[in-house]
Order: C-alpha cells, then sequence, then structure tokens
C-alpha cells in the first residue's frame, strides 16, 4: 500500500458562535512557560493562529487572555475607528480597555466567567490538534454559546453587552481594523515611554487584537460599515446573515497557509518589541512607522483580484449570484430582507465550504469496508456532512448508492434508515463494518459519548438490521476495526473481533464469542505503539486449521500505516505505506482469500478512492468511488 503525503497548514481561521463573526484561536507567551521551550498549545480562548509565543526582550508576558477578550467581549458604545480625530480615537480605545481592566466591580469574576465559557471551544481545537485534523474544519461543530456569553455581560451599566458589541464590531474589519490598531497600540507606546512597561503590554495585548484581525481574510475584506449603514441602521445587516455570511466564506477559502501565520507572528513580535524599545527610548513612533505595517498585508492587495470573488463590495455592492464564488458581476439592486432569505436556505454556507459549492463527504471522514454476498462485491461506509453515515455497495463491479442515495444513519437534525434506534452521530464518527460469507454484517461506531454502539444485519432474520451490543471503556476519538473468525467448516460464525484505543492510548480487542454469547477482552492484543487516536483497520482470511488476521494503525510516526499480522500469534510491527493527508483514516479488506487486496482512503479534495491490487492481475488500480 502505498499513498502520498499531504499535510494541510492552517491560516487564521475563526468560529463561528456569535450573530456576526467569530472568535479565532492564537498561541501566545503563557505563564510559567518560558519562550525558548515553549510548546504550541491552545489555552482561554486566545485571538489568531500567532504561533507558539512572542519572544519579549524584557521577560515573558502573557498575552493570552487579554488578546482574547478584547473587543468581542469588552468595548463601549463607542467604536473606535468612528473618533473624529486621532486623539479621540485614541481616548476611545482607552475607554474600552477600561471596560476590562479597571472595572472593579466585576472584574475578575466576569473576565473569568467568560473564560471558562470558551474552555469549551479550546478543548475541541486542542483535540482536532492532537489527531492532525485541520482545526478550521471543527469550529462549526462546538456549541453556539453567543446566549451564554450574554447573560454573563448584560447586567453592564453603561457599556454594552456581547450583542450590543457585537452589533457596532466596526473596529475588526478592514481599515477600522488598521485605525483601531494604530490608536491602541500609541497608547502602549506612550505607556511604556513613561516608563509603565508591564501597563503597556497590557494595553498592546488588547490592541493586538485589531492588528491579528488584519490576517483573517474574513476580516480583512468584508465591508462590515457599509452592510451596517446601507439605507441607516438596519437589524437585518447586523444580525441576520449578511456580515456573518461573507466573514465565513472568506475564512473558509481564503488565504491559508504557512507564509500567512508566520507574517502575523512576526507582526505580532515586532509590535510587542517596539513597546519595549519604547521604554527604553521614551520615544513614540508615528502609526506609519509601526514596525507592525512592515508585516501585515495591505487593502490593496485584499480587494485586488483572487478567485474567491468578494460577497459584497463598496459602494453597496453584492455578487449578481450569491452562489457563484468566482463570478465578477456585482449589483446594486439588492435588498438585505430577500439576501438574507437566501443566503439562510443556501446549503452553499454548510460545512466543509468550497469554492464550487457544498461538498457530499466530511474531511477526516471515518472509513469502514467490508465484503459482502460470496465475498467478491465490497461495502464502504463514510460521512456526509450532515453527519450522516453513507454506504457506497460494490455489487460485480459496479458501484451503487454513496451519496445520492438515503443515509444509512442520520445526522443529529434528520431521519436516517435505523432512526427507529435512536442512534445519533457526531462529526469524524469513528467506524468498522465486517461481514461473512452467508451475508450476516456487523456495523460498527461511535456516538457522541465516546461509546461504541454495534449494529447487526442478519440474513437470516426478516428484521434487517437491529441494535447489537454498547461497548464502554473506549478513548473518545478512537480508530475502529472489525474482523471476523468462522467455525472450521466455514459456515458459520465464531468470533468477532473489534480493535479500538482506549483510555490509555493502548490498542486492545474486544471478542464477541458466539457461542458463549459473549464479549470480552483479548489480553494477548496490547499494541502500545500506536498515535493518539490511531486509525486502524482490520483484515482476516482462512488458512489451514484457521484464521490469519491482520491489523493496520497508524504509528506515532503519524503519517506511517504499520501492519501487524496474526497466525497463532501477533507478529512485530511493519511499516507498509504512508497517508495522503496527515490524520485520515484508512479501511481495508481482502477478497478471494487474500488473492486481492482493495485499500479504501480521502482524496485531498475529500472524495473517497479506492486502491486495489490482485496477485493474479497488473499492477494497483486506482479509481473514485464518491466524489467530494
Amino acid at each position: 500500500m502505498s499513498f502520498d503525503t499531504t499535510v494541510v497548514s492552517s491560516g487564521p481561521q475563526d468560529t463561528v458562535t456569535t450573530p456576526i463573526f467569530g472568535r479565532t484561536l492564537a498561541t501566545v507567551p503563557l505563564p510559567r512557560k518560558h519562550a525558548e521551550t515553549f510548546k504550541p498549545e491552545f489555552e482561554f480562548g486566545e485571538h489568531g493562529y500567532i504561533g507558539d509565543a512572542i519572544t519579549l526582550t524584557l521577560a515573558v508576558v502573557t498575552y493570552g487572555q487579554i488578546n482574547g477578550l478584547a473587543g468581542d467581549f469588552y468595548a463601549t458604545y463607542n467604536p473606535i475607528c468612528m473618533g473624529n480625530t486621532f486623539e479621540d480615537q485614541i481616548k476611545r480605545f482607552q475607554d474600552a480597555y477600561a471596560t476590562l481592566a479597571m472595572d472593579i466591580k466585576r472584574q475578575p469574576d466576569e473576565a473569568q466567567a467568560i473564560l471558562a465559557v470558551l474552555q469549551t471551544e479550546v478543548d475541541v481545537v486542542n483535540e482536532a490538534v492532537r489527531v492532525h485534523r485541520d482545526p478550521s474544519i471543527v469550529h462549526h461543530i462546538i456549541p453556539d454559546a453567543t446566549a451564554t456569553f450574554e447573560r454573563i455581560t448584560y447586567t453592564r451599566w453603561g457599556n454594552p453587552g456581547y450583542l450590543g458589541i457585537s452589533a457596532i464590531n466596526f473596529d475588526h474589519f478592514g481599515e477600522d481594523a488598521c485605525t483601531a490598531y494604530n490608536a491602541g497600540h500609541t497608547y502602549a507606546l506612550r505607556l511604556a515611554s513613561a516608563g509603565k512597561l508591564l501597563k503597556a503590554y497590557a494595553a498592546n495585548a488588547f490592541a493586538d487584537h485589531f492588528l491579528e484581525d488584519l490576517f483573517s481574510a474574513g476580516h480583512l475584506r468584508s465591508p462590515r460599515r457599509m452592510l451596517h449603514t446601507r439605507g441607516g441602521w438596519n437589524p437585518t445587516a447586523d444580525f441576520a446573515r449578511h456580515v456573518l455570511s461573507m466573514h465565513d466564506e472568506d475564512c473558509a477559502i481564503g488565504l491559508v497557509n504557512a507564509k500567512n501565520l508566520r507574517r502575523c507572528q512576526d507582526a505580532v513580535q515586532a509590535s510587542a518589541s517596539e513597546i519595549y524599545t519604547a521604554s527604553r527610548t521614551h520615544e513614540v513612533p508615528i502609526p506609519r512607522d509601526f514596525l507592525a505595517w512592515n508585516h501585515a498585508p495591505t487593502l490593496e492587495s485584499a480587494r485586488g483580484d483572487q478567485d474567491l470573488v468578494a460577497l459584497f463590495r463598496t459602494p453597496n455592492l453584492r455578487r449578481t449570484d450569491v452562489e457563484n464564488r468566482v463570478q465578477t458581476a456585482y449589483t446594486d439592486n439588492w435588498w438585505f430582507g430577500s439576501t438574507s432569505s437566501v443566503l439562510k436556505v443556501s446549503s452553499w454556507w454548510s460545512y466543509p465550504m468550497s469554492l464550487d459549492g457544498p461538498r457530499k463527504v466530511i474531511p477526516w471522514t471515518g472509513l469502514a469496508a467490508c465484503n459482502t454476498g460470496a465475498l467478491q462485491n465490497t461495502m464502504v461506509f463514510y460521512q456526509d456532512p450532515a453527519g450522516g453515515i453513507r454506504l457506497s455497495k460494490n455489487v460485480n463491479g459496479a458501484w451503487t448508492g454513496g451519496t445520492t442515495a438515503p443515509a444509512l444513519v442520520a445526522g443529529q437534525w434528520t431521519a436516517g434508515t435505523l432512526d427507529r434506534f435512536g442512534i445519533k452521530t457526531k462529526w469524524f464518527s469513528s467506524m468498522a463494518a465486517s461481514t461473512w460469507a452467508i451475508g450476516d454484517t456487523r456495523y460498527i461506531l461511535d456516538d457522541p459519548t465516546g461509546t461504541i454502539r454495534e449494529l447487526k444485519y442478519d440474513s437470516s432474520s426478516l428484521e434487517g438490521w437491529r441494535l447489537g451490543a454498547t461497548l464502554e471503556g473506549a478513548r473518545i476519538g478512537t480508530g475502529l476495526a472489525a474482523a471476523v473468525s468462522l467455525t472450521a467448516d466455514r459456515a458459520a460464525l465464531s468470533k468477532i473481533h473489534v480493535f479500538h484505543q482506549t483510555t490509555d492510548g493502548v490498542i486492545r480487542d474486544c471478542v464477541w464469542d458466539q457461542n458463549a454469547g459473549t464479549w470480552s477482552r483479548d489480553p494477548a492484543v496490547q499494541i502500545t505503539d500506536g498515535a493518539p487516536a490511531t486509525l486502524i483497520s482490520a483484515v482476516s482470511w482462512q488458512i489451514p486449521g484457521g484464521d490469519a488476521m491482520g491489523i493496520f494503525y497508524s504509528g506515532n510516526v503519524l503519517n506511517q500505516v504499520f501492519q501487524r499480522t496474526s497466525i497463532d500469534r501477533w507478529g512485530a510491527a511493519q511499516m507498509i505505506g504512508t497517508l495522503r493527508r496527515l490524520g485520515t483514516a484508512v479501511a481495508a479488506v481482502q477478497v478471494d482469500n487474500g488473492r486481492t487486496f482493495r485499500a479504501y482512503g480521502q482524496t485531498a479534495d475529500n472524495g473517497i478512492f479506492e486502491v486495489s491490487q490482485s496477485n493474479v492481475g497488473p499492477g494497483w488500480n486506482n479509481a473514485v468511488i464518491a466524489a467530494a
């Protein structure tokens, strides 16, 4: 088996947890961690993917909490960018910063309550990083905390709560973000030049939030103020879908690469270094000379020609066809209400987004494959963006089912073929399947709680699919694999093996004994060199006197796939290939008692591919069985 390796790097990507825009997460200097040895980790809802840590000349200072709370949660009714003069803008920044730094009646309790809610978001992103998924594709499955944030903040006297801030959050977008950063950085520089270095760093952390926004395509191009003021203040413009739709579209499809990440890190490093320099020289540079602007993208470059055509443009223009992302035609004859209605029902804003429309298979989908019938045919299971489980079936060389057929198990909000069991799936559900000669099938998946559930299909039963066992003790996010052993005459089931990773990181085998009618754990299977949330696949075949079995899993070198084989005992691990995309699943089957090997994985554009080889045929054959 041979797969090429493609590692996907992510730039600033935003979650969708507010009516107008999402927060971005960042790695920044953390308390009690030295910058030279700091290991990247997402903590406390920090803002923007801005690198491991910035190195400060004097010390390592925590930017994270202030930086993450700035602007999104703490502001006044007077946007910084709308100040009449530069000094007025600086005063507005100072007032906004004071709502976090100076409000002794509400702080620190309020900020700590917000950070506690943000921890859920952080945990989801940390898990994506741990299992080598692109964090940007998990943001939309984070629970919407808007109501919780508003409940924490709505009682502020004289200052807006969470929803009030989001209604006038111009300071986070385009040239207004430049204005907000210039004002805030100047305020921090003045503190530093006056000898108040630590206070200056804290204020600069607040200001850097607006700088980081400029590295997110959804913040840089969206004409936020135009959509607020077109025809006067319009609640539909703010609270329906306009800014959010363009913001999400640009963030999902816009600039995402390691170079942009590095430039963002360099800009924030330059910003912090300039604070220290001001404390030593007692000089405050003017905004056009700020070092951060040597690294930040320009508004002109953002508004230039790109593959993704902006949904809205000044003055008062909208893409003529909102669902055509490469069309350059615009219209000024559009209305907020009708546009909102179109955006609300359009599947083009369902995740995962792409330039050419809705996807039919999720990135990093779980995969399961098994033979059926006379073991010449194959079933492949995978997941759609609604969370449903799809089945592609190869019968006599022709593929049927797939993304155009009804889901086998549906997602959270729609009914599927097996909905009567009340089984719900989550994005990235792991899955396994196995069958034997008479056509009986076992399908295994993990539910949102991490519990492994079994679905049974017995060809002799008129009931069709039935609910089977529930297996406990698995690690949430574990890969799953299933294989069967038959009786000596090959006529009946003897055992079912379900391979999974337990909470201690060990790959184990949970075995169903058909004669005893019980599940138990095989103590002989304890594989310790699997990666966290390892992919697992397994096959079995007949040999004289019994069965042989092979298990495939990703090792600690995370793009490599290893195989172990058991005839009378488990052998040593052998590296057999690498993944096309880091962290994706592989499912394997064998046909004709080991004469043909088939493996299934995910293409670079998120479709499902098959590679197969027969020992009586020429080389490997490749085919795409489900388009993205």
